[in-house]
């Protein structure tokens, strides 16, 4: 039985298994740096409605990106997200967060690393 390497060939096989690895890290990454707190003009206390943001972040988005067992894409996880509880996070803090957390951002950038490498593998399997 041939194996996935000999299947795809080295070359590939050592591209995927580093792509693999560069988009579990920055999956890791979204999951534990929050996005910088933005307040509405109407947030009473600042300070508390930052720690519930950091606290929902780590313990909301945290789980819904890295579940093994029930992986999604990144829209799919945001949608998620928005339904939490967010404790002293206002309504309209929370608007202004998510309106600042452009939810396509994440996912933006592992399709570009995605098409960098893609690119690179072709040029390198198929000279011009």
């Amino acid at each position: 039985e041939n194996s996935h390497c000999d299947f795809m060939g080295p070359d590939v096989f050592m591209t995927l298994v580093y792509v693999k690895a560069i988009l579990d890290k920055h999956c890791h990454i979204v999951a534990a740096e929050p996005p910088v707190t933005r307040h509405a003009s109407n947030c009473l206390d600042k300070q508390a409605c930052a720690e519930d943001w950091r606290a929902v972040w780590w313990n909301g988005m945290g789980p819904l990106l890295l579940d093994a067992r029930n992986p999604q894409p990144f829209n799919d996880v945001f949608k998620c997200f928005w339904d939490l509880e967010f404790g002293r996070v206002g309504t309209d803090c929370k608007k202004a967060m998510f309106t600042q957390l452009d939810i396509n951002i994440p996912q933006t950038h592992a399709t570009r690393f995605v098409d960098n490498v893609h690119d690179c593998l072709i040029k390198k399997l198929i000279p011009t």
